[in-house]
């Protein structure tokens, strides 16, 4: 399992951590992705709890399938909505669509809704379009001094640390900038 974002959820006293399950042989690069989830973390003493969302599947705590964006990248809690960005590779472009739901219900496929263009939420992920492009390990959260949210991420297999920022979770996203440039040693 490989971590991703983690939020808080503070009204129901718990964290909540996007994780992939993926499966992975001997060699290098020899591993594909088998889905996404969420797990809900209750305290420090105790583990994470992996959700059972199809009890006869094959990994019932799976919420996203290997197909789907890879949600988790990057996610935050505006109110008592979570919102999570999903990010899909093709040819060094990692294109990030964003579902949302309501705290409490984010083991509950049904209630999701993705971002599909022009202020217009969906039902249907294939629905969902691409709010930017950026990276599958990211960081979104809002700018007080800004009065933004910020995107933060490296361009694949490249160095330099981008940023863009949008008034909401869905954008408009402006276009990305260089916040800096990491210097091998």
């Amino acid at each position: 399992m490989w971590p991703g974002a983690i939020v808080s959820d503070t009204t129901r006293n718990r964290a909540l951590i996007f994780y992939q399950l993926v499966s992975a042989a001997p060699g290098n690069f020899n591993f594909h992705a088998v889905g996404y989830s969420v797990a809900s973390w209750q305290t420090f003493a105790g583990l994470p709890q992996r959700p059972s969302i199809n009890p006869q599947a094959e990994h019932p705590d799976l919420l996203f399938g290997p197909n789907d964006p890879a949600f988790g990248a990057a996610a935050l809690v505006v109110g008592d909505t979570l919102y999570a960005y999903g990010c899909t590779s093709a040819d060094l472009s990692v294109a990030c669509k964003l579902g949302r739901v309501a705290l409490g219900s984010e083991t509950d496929l049904t209630a999701w809704t993705y971002f599909a263009g022009n202020g217009k939420w969906s039902s249907q992920l294939s629905d969902a379009i691409a709010v930017f492009t950026g990276n599958n390990i990211m960081n979104v959260s809002w700018n007080s001094y800004l009065q933004q949210y910020v995107a933060v991420y490296n361009s694949p297999l490249s160095t330099p640390v981008m940023m863009r920022t949008a008034p909401k979770p869905e954008g408009p996203w402006s276009r990305e900038v260089r916040a800096l440039s990491l210097i091998h040693i």
